[in-house]
């Protein structure tokens, strides 16, 4: 009796082993009755470890204590996901507002959400969620199928209070995988967003991000890593009823594309990207487009350099009467057409260096005319071409 019990202590030992964890003392009445669970489900158990609960899978031994320099499961801001991992699928089951699904690798644990199952249409996080391990991921990429009800959501508060950040990632053929865009498009209800507790670190686009989010008026990006991302295009294309954002703390380092980030958002008034880094950009097309109510915009230390287009890229800026672009630098093959175009004439005054910018037509390519400023008068003598009046604007 006493042999058959020692071999599966020593059996449970080597398997637990492999996993990462050091066992001090084992219930041996569990062992002897629940062997062959032992040895098919070893990572599957809901035990007690170091007093925090491992909600990973159903119940199939017990452990009484694990060492806690291999305790990983507990719940610390330094915990991680362990990108193209192997998992082991637990139990899915409800927590809060979410249907989550459990999974697990070598000591870590990982609660997929996969569905938002709540009433209300405003989502937080971390009351949805309450006391729930680290390592929560979502496929941010997909939000329109795990948030059914995602035209009428208002308001979405991701940040995690006192646990690790949420992350961009899912399980795909039982491997972690990184998720690289996030999607809100579509959302049109909502209003307020709030992501500034997420880790971003590995997203490479927020191309569309916010697209069509017709409600929008809020948004707190925080300081989220965009250290990767290249592709800005169309993220607030068509919020019609933002009316200022800030910017300033997006790393736009290794950002290519630029094309309409704010197209078509008619009541944006305010714009902080005062701090971006464009030295890397190509496309700028359209990335103002339709910004009628924007009346002042900071983007004097922007980099053209490596621009191939800037079409459109003021098109539709009534109220953009003075642009201070002596930072721009136009290449000779560039496209810049319609690229301070208006409807119907327009005053405007571009403040600037490069060579192209100086010699445009404003008025026959663009519709625009100078600023009127000023007026100067010549005091009883003439200026050039024998005006005795100049306004202050005019060349």
């Amino acid at each position: 009796m006493f042999s058959q019990k020692y071999k599966y202590i020593i059996l449970s030992s080597v398997i637990l082993g492999t996993i990462g964890l050091s066992v001090t003392s084992v219930n041996i009445e569990a062992l002897d009755d629940k062997k062959e669970q032992e040895n098919n489900t070893i990572l599957n158990n809901n035990s007690s470890t170091n007093g925090v609960e491992n909600k990973f899978s159903e119940r199939s031994f017990s452990i009484n204590s694990i060492d806690s320099e291999s305790n990983n499961l507990s719940n610390n801001s330094n915990s991680r996901v362990n990108i193209g991992n192997t998992v082991i699928k637990g139990r899915q089951e409800r927590i809060g507002d979410w249907e989550v699904q459990w999974w697990g690798d070598r000591g870590y644990s990982y609660c997929e959400l996969l569905e938002y199952k709540g009433n209300s249409l405003n989502i937080d996080l971390d009351t949805g969620m309450g006391n729930i391990a680290d390592n929560v991921i979502l496929d941010t990429s997909n939000l329109k199928k795990i948030i059914p009800n995602y035209k009428n959501i208002e308001s979405i508060n991701l940040g995690r209070y006192g646990y690790g950040a949420l992350k961009p990632s899912k399980v795909q053929n039982n491997k972690v995988t990184a998720v690289t865009n996030i999607d809100f498009s579509g959302f049109s209800s909502l209003k307020s967003v709030i992501l500034n507790k997420i880790d971003t670190s590995r997203v490479t686009s927020l191309s569309n991000m916010f697209a069509d989010c017709s409600s929008l008026v809020s948004v707190d990006l925080g300081s989220i890593n965009t250290g990767n991302v290249s592709s800005f295009r169309d993220m607030f294309a068509r919020c019609n009823s933002l009316q200022s954002i800030d910017l300033s703390n997006i790393n736009t380092d290794k950002a290519t594309d630029m094309q309409g980030v704010f197209y078509h958002c008619p009541n944006l008034r305010n714009i902080n990207v005062s701090t971006w880094n464009t030295s890397n950009v190509t496309n700028f097309q359209g990335m103002f487009d339709g910004c009628s109510q924007l009346s002042s915009l900071n983007i004097k230390n922007f980099n053209t350099s490596k621009a191939t287009t800037l079409k459109d890229m003021f098109y539709g800026c009534t109220q953009l009467k003075i642009l201070d672009l002596s930072s721009f630098v136009l290449n000779e093959n560039v496209n810049d057409s319609g690229m301070f175009t208006t409807p119907g004439k327009t005053e405007l005054l571009v403040l600037t260096n490069d060579t192209k910018l100086k010699n445009l037509d404003y008025n026959a390519r663009f519709n625009r005319v100078p600023l009127n400023g000023p007026i100067l008068d010549a005091n009883g003598g003439n200026f050039c071409a024998n005006q005795v009046t100049k306004n202050y604007c005019e060349k």
